[in-house]
């Protein structure tokens, strides 16, 4: 800085009086600086009469004493202000970078309080910060700082191991990387019946900094709703296709149609026999239609034949427009002895029954039974069956010239 300031005093000026004084300076002779100028000796000494009258000095060296004096001072301020532009830049910068270790610091502390997890990699493919979150979702030990700046991939194999195929899992975290897009909600399934979303960002290249950010979250319950709903479309869209069939069946095709529905029906509410059992007029089983898993013996009937059967317990509650579900049988009340006894005779462990009514009278009933395994049915299963059991019932009620008719 202090060269520069020196050197500044030596620059050659521009004007004819300044050059006069910057050669005067220099030690050199009117003669000399005559010559140098390419003027006259007398021209020079005008333009020293000139510049006494300007600065109120008689000798020449007071002039030119005066006037490096002044260019002197004029550089000085000049240092000095770029000097408390540096100082003013140093301390913006300073400020800056306070500020950004103050929000980085936020960031993290945000970070680790999440529920999700959270993993940042670094463009080396090292572990620049990983949340508590994610080594709580993914069984991991330790503290999550022991992990910063180990390969990434290592706590990819440490994670993989909840997944139900963790190699499909980590086989997709290194598409990804490759890849280099963005990626959002790609849904894993664990062992434990969980769900996890995946979010992944590649960090910007051009970026100061570098890098993939993973974050991972616990979508269990909104992956069962949505799975939930997608059952729920399924089996509409079971009744609709069955409501249409069953409008242009025959009558030497209605028996097997409502059989094929029966065992989509159970088969998609994990039952092991589903029927249709439609009374007549003294209330006795008129018709039915069953159907059985395979390796499930087929019941005799659908009512069980016990003594006062047709005032069975759950006859009184289907009568009453009352949904029979019992999830197992022997959790069924103390009134119900007989009806467990004849159920137990048929290996029956859960029981679901939806009354059909038809113009406000009681027509009998659709029925889904658990042999195996223990089922618990929820109203869901329960609005198929009654949907279920309506159009069928409308089926073997109207009449057979109605039927063929629409048939034709």
């Amino acid at each position: 800085m202090i060269g520069d300031f020196e050197n500044s005093l030596q620059e050659e000026p521009q004007t004819r009086e300044q050059q006069v004084l910057f050669y005067a300076a220099q030690g050199m002779t009117d003669k000399e600086i005559a010559h140098r100028l390419g003027i006259s000796r007398e021209t020079v000494l005008t333009y020293w009469r000139r510049i006494r009258l300007r600065h109120g000095s008689a000798s020449r060296t007071e002039v030119v004493a005066k006037s490096l004096q002044i260019k002197a001072s004029e550089k000085i301020n000049e240092v000095e202000d770029h000097n408390q532009r540096l100082l003013f830049e140093i301390a913006e910068r300073k400020r800056m970078e306070l500020l950004l270790v103050q929000a980085s610091s936020r960031l993290r502390t945000l970070m680790d309080a999440l529920h999700s997890g959270v993993l940042f990699e670094d463009d080396a493919g090292r572990v620049s910060f990983v949340n508590h979150a994610f080594c709580t979702m993914f069984d991991i030990p330790f503290r999550p700082k022991e992990y910063v700046g180990q390969e990434h991939k290592n706590l990819i194999q440490r994670a993989k191991k909840v997944f139900t195929d963790g190699n499909a899992f980590a086989d997709r975290v290194t598409e990804l990387e490759r890849l280099g897009e963005p990626v959002r909600e790609e849904r894993f399934e664990l062992i434990d019946g969980r769900v996890f979303a995946l979010d992944y960002l590649p960090i910007d290249p051009s970026a100061s900094v570098q890098g993939h950010l993973w974050h991972f979250r616990d979508v269990t319950d909104t992956a069962h709703i949505h799975r939930r709903l997608d059952e729920h479309r399924e089996k509409r869209r079971f009744v609709s296709e069955m409501g249409a069939e069953l409008i242009l069946v025959t009558n030497d095709a209605a028996r097997s149609t409502v059989a094929a529905y029966l065992e989509r029906l159970g088969t998609s509410a994990g039952a092991d026999r589903a029927y249709v059992s439609l009374a007549g007029p003294d209330g006795r089983e008129a018709d039915a239609i069953q159907w059985c898993a395979p390796g499930i013996e087929p019941k005799e009937s659908c009512v069980p034949k016990y003594k006062g059967s047709q005032k069975a317990w759950w006859l009184q509650r289907l009568h009453d427009s009352s949904v029979v579900n019992v999830d197992a049988i022997e959790n069924m009340p103390g009134d119900a002895t007989d009806e467990k006894a004849a159920l137990d005779q048929s290996h029956v462990r859960s029981l679901m029954l939806v009354p059909v009514s038809a113009e406000g009278r009681f027509v009998g009933y659709i029925g889904l039974e658990a042999v195996r395994e223990p089922q618990r049915w929820d109203e869901e299963v329960s609005s198929l069956l009654e949907d279920t059991g309506r159009l069928v019932s409308a089926l073997f009620r109207r009449p057979e010239a109605t039927r063929t008719e629409r048939s034709a």
